[in-house]
């Protein structure tokens, strides 16, 4: 896997090949293609979706669809924290940085990142 991301490859959500359990929520947006030595593997994903707090539309308060694939969005943040960067510079290919911190800031409530770590552990452990 190259380190450097593709240039203007996106790869728009669909039924058969939906990134996250959501995608039929988002906005039609494109899904970037995987690119980064800290993007997650699809046995990664298994793991660490269902950890992910439950999107605000789908509770009983309600609220908006998200416009961004959550996969994209834990991505962006495992590309931050390997990285080191700041938040505003993430690479374009990633969903904007205000909005990839607004879903880390949630994230990070919910308690779903240690949570979501502390599985990826035993699931490394159990192999």
């Amino acid at each position: 896997m190259s380190s450097s991301p593709t240039s203007g490859t996106a790869v728009t959500c669909t039924a058969v090949e939906a990134c996250c359990s959501y995608s039929r929520l988002h906005r039609g947006l494109p899904r970037r293609a995987r690119s980064y030595p800290s993007d997650m593997t699809d046995a990664e994903w298994r793991v660490t979706e269902p950890m992910l707090p439950a999107p605000a539309c789908t509770t009983y308060w309600g609220g908006g669809r998200e416009a961004y694939c959550r996969r994209g969005v834990v991505d962006a943040i495992r590309y931050l924290v390997d990285n080191g960067v700041k938040w505003r510079a993430l690479p374009v290919d990633f969903p904007p940085w205000g909005a990839v911190y607004r879903y880390f800031r949630r994230f990070e409530t919910a308690q779903a990142m240690v949570n979501a770590v502390d599985e990826l552990r035993r699931h490394t452990a159990a192999r």
